[in-house]
């Protein structure tokens, strides 16, 4: 019994660690430049859009298709795609920006 509940303890002590290890959306923006450009909410650029609302106007699909687009897809978009960019962190930073309403 006592090595059941050391090893329940331990696994829920660590799930704050695992779960803080994941980047949110907003680190994201920040990490990968798009503030430099774009503003949310009282911070960023504004060389493009405001995304403050994107979310309104979007969804997490669109989003995700400006970041990973289609091949030949937005050929005369000034944003750049970001092929390098993980799948888990479009998706994050899709969902992010697609609940900002």
């Amino acid at each position: 019994m006592r090595r059941i509940v050391l090893t329940l303890s331990l696994l829920l002590f660590t799930l704050p660690l695992q779960a803080a290890e994941t980047p949110n959306g907003d680190e994201l923006l920040k990490a990968w430049g798009c503030r430099a450009c774009h503003r949310v909410g009282n911070f960023g650029g504004s060389l493009a859009n405001d995304l403050s609302q994107v979310g309104r106007r979007l969804n997490a699909i669109d989003i995700r298709l400006k970041l990973h687009p289609l091949p030949g897809q937005n050929k005369e978009a000034l944003m750049p795609t970001y092929p390098e960019m993980p799948d888990d962190e479009v998706r994050i930073i899709s969902t992010y920006l697609a609940d900002l309403k």
